[in-house]
C-alpha cells in the first residue's frame, strides 16, 4: 500500500484473484468501492500491434534510409529488424562505427556514412 492508498501488487499470483474493497470512512461519514481483479493465460494475451510500418524506398547511393516501427501492446512489446533472415545488430561497433540505429519508437534508421576503407 503506498501512502497515497494506492494497493500495488508486484507479481500478480493465482492467489491474487478475487474483489478488492476500497473503503473510506471520516466523521461524516463511510464509503466504499469494489474491484475485481481476474487473471489470464499468457496464450490470451492479445498479440502486438504495429501501429505505423516500414513502406518500400527507394534512394540514392550515401544517402539515410528511415523504417519506422511502432509498436502498441501489452505488455509492451520490443522491436527487433531482421535482414535476409539475420538480425540487425543496431549501434553494434565493428571493425567501423555501426551504420545502423533504432530510435526508441523502434525506427531503423540507416546512415549513408561508409567506412574509411571503402
Amino acid at each position: 500500500m503506498t501512502p497515497e492508498g494506492v494497493l500495488q501488487i508486484d507479481g500478480v499470483r493465482k492467489e491474487d484473484l478475487g474483489t478488492y474493497i476500497c473503503s473510506a470512512v471520516s466523521a461524516a461519514g463511510s464509503t466504499e468501492v469494489t474491484a475485481r481483479l481476474l487473471l489470464t493465460s499468457q496464450d490470451q494475451l492479445p498479440k502486438p500491434i504495429i501501429s505505423v510500418g516500414p513502406r518500400n524506398q527507394t534512394l540514392a547511393l550515401k544517402s539515410m534510409a528511415a523504417f519506422p516501427c511502432e509498436t502498441l501492446g501489452r505488455p509492451t512489446p520490443t522491436t527487433k529488424w531482421i535482414k535476409d533472415g539475420k538480425e540487425l545488430a543496431a549501434g553494434v561497433k565493428g571493425e567501423s562505427e555501426s551504420r545502423l540505429s533504432v530510435s526508441p519508437n523502434g525506427t531503423l534508421q540507416i546512415t549513408g556514412k561508409l567506412s574509411k576503407d571503402k
